[in-house]
């Protein structure tokens, strides 16, 4: 965070604040060209076999531009598919047993207090 401070050292970060959009609307001003990435991936584009961010379409662009990266990011997710497999069963299940996905998701806001 803006402020933090470390052997003497403080950090600033002047656009913290900024949403994406804000940050994307400002280079447009100035006319930069971004890397293509940008077009799917707004987080951490860096860390392209991370398997956070499900919804920038990672894999898509990784099968597309970068089959070898997308061949590890692949074997990484099948890794947590595994690992979530059991507890998403379950929940699976107790979600049927409440009626389903639709009559949870229709549950208004406040409901527990």
């Amino acid at each position: 965070m803006s402020g933090e401070s470390e052997l003497g050292v403080e950090l600033w970060l002047p656009i913290q604040s900024w949403s994406h959009a804000d940050v994307f609307a400002y280079l447009a001003r100035e006319g930069v060209n971004l890397p293509r990435i940008y077009s799917t991936v707004t987080n951490s584009p860096e860390c392209a076999r991370c398997s956070a961010w499900w919804s920038e379409r990672r894999a898509s662009y990784l099968q597309r531009y970068h089959p070898e990266l997308y061949a590890d990011y692949r074997a990484r997710m099948a890794l947590v598919v595994r690992e979530l497999h059991r507890p998403m069963s379950h929940l699976a299940n107790e979600i049927a047993a409440m009626g389903g996905l639709r009559s949870l998701m229709e549950v208004p806001d406040g409901v527990l207090g």
